[in-house]
């Protein structure tokens, strides 16, 4: 998490910043509620790097507050820094829509063939108990019975 100005050129980096020293796999997960459009580029979201040196390698993705979401990257100390720009937030958005689609329509379906399976039982079970009905109101034949 970064606070206050960033500037970056080409091969350094200049900005306040929060960080947490980590070694290893990391996973970082985080949600910007809003960025505030101070300037065209005025941006938020999380970096990683290499070290605290102003050409370290490093990745970062962002929203910025006019242009939408970026990831950029320095992929080795001193390198150019490259951007990948676009709608990698509404990408996943997707994805997880189609996912949950996937979901949700099986489930859907079977809900409906259970539901009009059971309809149709319960119309069947309708249909037997009048027919019950009817043989049990019919008059019985009482036989004579003769001794």
């Amino acid at each position: 998490m970064y606070t206050g100005r960033l500037v970056e050129t080409g091969t350094a980096d200049q900005f306040q910043f929060v960080y947490r020293t980590a070694s290893g796999d990391v996973d970082i997960r985080a949600r910007v509620g809003s960025v505030e459009a101070v300037q065209a580029w005025s941006k938020a979201g999380v970096m990683v790097r290499e070290s605290l040196a102003a050409n370290a390698a490093m990745g970062m993705m962002f929203i910025s507050a006019s242009s939408g979401s970026a990831f950029h990257q320095r992929l080795t100390t001193g390198a150019a820094r490259t951007s990948t720009t676009g709608t990698a937030v509404a990408e996943f958005d997707e994805i997880a829509t189609a996912a949950g689609l996937g979901a949700a329509i099986p489930a859907v379906m079977a809900y409906n063939f259970f539901v009009n399976r059971s309809k149709r039982w319960a119309t069947e079970m309708d249909g037997f108990m009048l027919e019950l009905l009817n043989v049990l109101a019919r008059p019985t034949p009482h036989k004579a019975v003769t001794r």
